[in-house]
Order: C-alpha cells, then sequence, then structure tokens
C-alpha cells in the first residue's frame, strides 16, 4: 500500500474507486436486463393482445406454465431434500 492521501491506493486506483466501479457496472447490468425484459413482454404483450382471442389465452397458459415452474422445481428440491434428511434422521443421525 502506497499513497499519502486519506485513502490508500494501490497499483494507482483508491480502495473506495473498487466499490464505486463495482456498483456502476451492478447497476448497468441490472437496467439492462431490466430494459430487454420490458421489450420483450412488451412485444409479447401486443403481438398476443391484437391476435385472436384464442392466441391470447394460448400465451396466457404459456405464462402461467413459466411462472409456476419455478415453484414447482422449488417444491420438488426440498422434497427430495428434507427425504433425504429423515432418511439420516431415522438412522441416528449417522
Amino acid at each position: 500500500m502506497e499513497g499519502t492521501g486519506w485513502t490508500p491506493t494501490t497499483r494507482g486506483g483508491t480502495f473506495s474507486a473498487a466499490p464505486s466501479l463495482g456498483a456502476q457496472l451492478s447497476l448497468a447490468v441490472g437496467f439492462v436486463g431490466a430494459g430487454v425484459s420490458m421489450i420483450i413482454g412488451i412485444i409479447y404483450g401486443l403481438t398476443s393482445g391484437y391476435s385472436s382471442a384464442r392466441t391470447d389465452n394460448f400465451t396466457m397458459r404459456f405464462v402461467d406454465f413459466l411462472y409456476a415452474l419455478p415453484l414447482i422445481i422449488f417444491v420438488i428440491l426440498m422434497q427430495v431434500f428434507f427425504k433425504a434428511q429423515a432418511r439420516h434422521v431415522g438412522q441416528g443421525g449417522h
């Protein structure tokens, strides 16, 4: 660590600069991801809204399936985990 200022430096940069740059990158990634998601959602919604009622119903069922999928996977993983734990408890924890 070199430097004579308030914050120590390494290789020419201050320790306070690294978290600042990390925060900027994290915010940029978050905003870009949200923007892409918004554009996809707008296009998807406009397409299903201007199409027939049958297409709208199909797209809504597809979105419902996508919303339910992560919960189903989480529930299945929890069941597998707790079954494994129950087997260990039944064997005296060994």
